[in-house]
């Protein structure tokens, strides 16, 4: 893992409520009811706590588990005893997609103090990038010339390096922020940003545009691809998804799709 952030906050939980046990006390029955209360538990903001918190916390729970069996500590992991506790299909998949004028709203809300934010929501766009591997782009990683950005394997979540297009408005971008860098191959192409979660934010406040979170960029970039016509194994390795059931969320099929599949299938049998 690039960071143990997250994880410290998920173990925190956990010894919460189950630090005091002895860990062969555990039951399957302190599983149900840890999962039961933390859903019953509202988050800091006074939201519902979603499906996939509570499966992450159960995974951090699961992994102490199975490293206690492995140790000999416990004999079998509670988790073994009962139906699955984590199930992933439940989780609540993000389908948020901006339209082209909320999209033209947000660029025109990148200005002044945010101005820095337009060429990484544009980047975050055309190349449905993940925002870790947005922020840690060096000079080095673009090609101008070539039209190529090269994700290097150790910013990418699944730790396999891949190579991206640029679009001509990208391009645009990329080239201005050179042309006003130290022109030196090793910095960072966004300046060294630990985040741009709170300037986002107040663009999408301004721009009059809700529940939108920056990870549905990627959504949309890689909504777009499909859209255009790209075979889906192509867009999976330009976006780096390993998991088919993770990239199938992004094969919809809309109206124009079902009479396209019709056309064919008519041509098929006239041939």
């Amino acid at each position: 893992m690039r960071s143990c952030q997250r994880q410290r906050g998920f173990l925190k939980v956990l010894i919460e409520h189950i630090g005091n046990r002895l860990i062969k006390e555990i039951t399957y029955t302190d599983l149900e009811a840890f999962r039961s209360k933390r859903f019953a538990t509202k988050t800091r903001r006074g939201d519902e706590r979603s499906v996939a918190n509570v499966n992450r916390e159960l995974s951090l729970l699961r992994a102490v588990l199975n490293y206690a069996k492995r140790s000999r500590l416990i004999a079998r992991s509670p988790f073994e005893d009962g139906a699955t506790l984590i199930s992933i299909a439940e989780e609540n998949k993000r389908d948020r997609l901006l339209t082209r004028d909320e999209e033209k709203r947000l660029l025109e809300a990148c200005a002044g103090r945010r101005s820095h934010l337009r060429s990484i929501l544009i980047t975050a766009i055309d190349t449905a990038m993940r925002k870790g591997e947005i922020l840690q782009l060096t000079w080095q990683d673009v090609n101008l010339d070539a039209r190529e950005i090269t994700v290097r394997s150790s910013t990418t979540k699944v730790r396999k390096g891949r190579t991206i297009g640029i679009t001509s408005r990208l391009a645009s971008e990329l080239l201005a922020l050179w042309e006003s860098s130290p022109k030196d191959p090793s910095e960072f192409v966004f300046g060294a940003r630990d985040d741009v979660k709170k300037s986002f934010n107040n663009a999408c406040r301004e721009a009059g545009i809700t529940d939108l979170h920056f990870h549905d960029l990627r959504h949309l970039g890689t909504t777009r691809m499909i859209q255009a016509g790209m075979p889906p194994a192509e867009v999976m390795k330009i976006t780096g998804h390993t998991r088919f059931e993770t990239f199938s969320r992004y094969l919809n099929v809309d109206g124009d799709g079902a009479r396209r599949a019709a056309v064919l299938l008519d041509k098929l049998y006239t041939d």
